[in-house]
């Protein structure tokens, strides 16, 4: 499993997947903040063996 092709491939899902039209951009904006801080957490999490592999 490599990180950078998955990560590159969720960004571009998530760039792309827009579900309501309506919703303004700031939804979008702290939504993806909030998933790459939780795949940040996870990612480094692995690196110090807090999260087993």
């Amino acid at each position: 499993m490599t990180w950078d092709n998955d990560l590159l491939d969720l960004a571009r899902v998530v760039s792309v997947y827009d579900p309501k039209p309506g919703l303004p951009d700031w939804y979008f904006g702290a939504l993806g903040v909030a998933l790459w801080g939780a795949m940040g957490c996870l990612i480094i999490g692995e690196w110090f063996g807090v999260i087993p592999q």
